[in-house]
């Protein structure tokens, strides 16, 4: 037993380990008593890293810690024996940190958080989570400061801690409506974990925000699979590239550590297997590149090539109708969406791309039964909802589109386009009432919207109200001149 590493100790560790597993069971009350017996045990000077016998031991909560903590070693320093040793006691306060979060105290969450900090004050985590419960006491100010010093708190910081991190300021930015800062956050996160749907989700409700939903919402922008993620655990390197998929992969300690073949090379590595790796992930990694480039010929050549070699590559299929519906070439695009569904039935976004494919090929009844069932896999799909609306109206079922659009603003109050077209069939009703109302929605959202105010102008005019039409023309004047004119000479008339 190593002299900073006792008895006691060791017993701690696997209290916590315990703890946690009955954090993940939701069994807190247990996860409680055994961390407080564990803080209890807290030494007034905790030991985070020491040598001995010509080994450096070093404290640390998760072995992708360890690793990115080994790669940024100097040449000299990589000459002696690292030794990871499992955190106990800064751990331990953090999770009491996160019961006292998960029952509603905050403010305790933040002492035992402290705690943790005194310990091992350049944590990420702990930053994280103290940030988070700011949050919740509604101190976003404090809470974007924390998340900051998550970012800067030492040289090795996980992508894991860094994804934490940039969220958690996106979320409280978007709470503090700087959508633009929030915008850039959430990217960021995605370039460390490509398919984390909290963030993606997040980027979808402010694509709403900022425009009432995008021809192409974030959460739809193509991603690259989690293999064709996989970086080399020495030297950062992309494994999977258009020009190699060859790598080499070593169980460490139960856990597969991933090695670029240069890094590879070395004699520490001599158990780690090759691997040739499917090229059609390759292709699919190069289309979504060329993708998110606007390079769609180069993307549609891609996706198509790793649909020779995978037939039921399903997100290859999808991108591939992506591709096409960024050409505006809807008919092709319908074949790859629908065998993107058969091969994945519950893809919402396959159905609403395949929905907005049918719509433009003016194929309506299909472009509804697709919105339905994207709103019957998720019924707060806002967009569905709307776009759903369009259908309706087209088909000049006006009650049924109303009642889409409703639904849409429900969800998304902040959606302008919803209450731009309720305006438009309310003025078909010749309900005047309403269509104002609803066109007075989209300049509270919008001040700058021309054709609301121009319809509001028109209503007036049509209810005999030259005085409110002349207000809006007032308002035009400042948007835009032509159809400023053009409700004057309604006005004169």
């Amino acid at each position: 037993m190593n002299q900073n590493f006792s008895d006691i100790e060791q017993s701690d560790v696997e209290k916590v380990n315990k703890a946690w597993d009955a954090i993940v069971k939701n069994d807190l009350n247990v996860a409680r008593h055994l961390l407080e017996e564990v803080v209890a045990n807290t030494p007034k000077e905790y030991i985070y890293s020491y040598e001995e016998g010509g080994r450096l031991f070093v404290k640390f909560w998760t072995e992708d810690e360890f690793l990115h903590y080994v790669t940024g070693l100097d040449d000299e320093q990589k000459k002696k024996s690292i030794n990871w040793i499992l955190s106990v006691y800064p751990r331990a306060y953090f999770y009491l940190a996160y019961i006292d979060m998960e029952e509603g105290r905050p403010e305790n969450a933040i002492v035992q958080i402290k705690e943790s900090l005194r310990l091992e004050p350049d944590q990420p985590v702990c930053f994280c989570e103290m940030a988070l419960a700011y949050s919740k006491l509604g101190d976003n100010e404090k809470a974007i400061d924390l998340y900051d010093r998550a970012l800067q708190s030492r040289l090795y910081i996980p992508s894991s801690a860094k994804v934490l991190a940039l969220r958690g300021k996106g979320v409280v930015l978007i709470e503090m409506e700087e959508l633009d800062l929030a915008k850039k956050c959430l990217i960021e996160s995605l370039e460390y974990e490509p398919n984390n749907e909290l963030a993606l989700k997040e980027l979808e409700y402010l694509s709403f925000l900022k425009t009432g939903g995008d021809a192409a919402p974030m959460s739809h922008k193509l991603i690259k699979s989690a293999m064709s993620e996989r970086k080399c655990s020495i030297c950062g390197k992309e494994l999977i590239t258009p020009y190699d998929g060859e790598f080499k992969v070593m169980d460490v300690g139960g856990q597969l550590t991933f090695l670029c073949i240069n890094c590879g090379k070395g004699g520490n590595y001599k158990e780690a297997v090759n691997i040739k790796y499917n090229y059609a992930e390759t292709y699919y990694n190069w289309g979504v590149n060329s993708f998110n480039q606007g390079r769609m010929e180069d993307a549609a050549e891609a996706f198509e090539k790793a649909i020779n070699i995978e037939k039921d590559h399903w997100a290859a299929h999808f991108a591939l109708g992506r591709v096409y519906i960024e050409l505006e070439r809807h008919e092709k695009a319908v074949t790859p969406l629908t065998e993107a569904i058969r091969i994945k039935p519950d893809f919402v976004e396959a159905f609403y791309y395949l929905g907005d494919a049918y719509f433009h090929l003016e194929n309506y009844q299909d472009a509804m039964e697709s919105y339905k069932q994207t709103i019957k896999i998720d019924p707060k799909h806002a967009q569905s909802h709307f776009s759903l609306g369009c259908v309706y109206r087209m088909l000049e079922q006006y009650n049924e589109a109303i009642e889409a659009f409703n639904h849409a603003i429900q969800i998304n109050p902040k959606y302008p386009d919803p209450y731009s077209l309720l305006g438009w069939v309310f003025m078909e009703l010749e309900r005047y009432k309403e269509a104002i109302e609803a066109y007075k929605e989209v300049t509270k959202i919008d001040p700058n919207d021309v054709e609301s105010h121009y319809c509001l102008g028109i209503i007036y005019l049509t209810l005999g109200d030259k005085k409110s039409a002349s207000e809006e023309y007032e308002i035009l004047k400042n948007l835009n001149e032509d159809v400023a004119n053009k409700l004057l000479e309604g006005i004169h008339s």
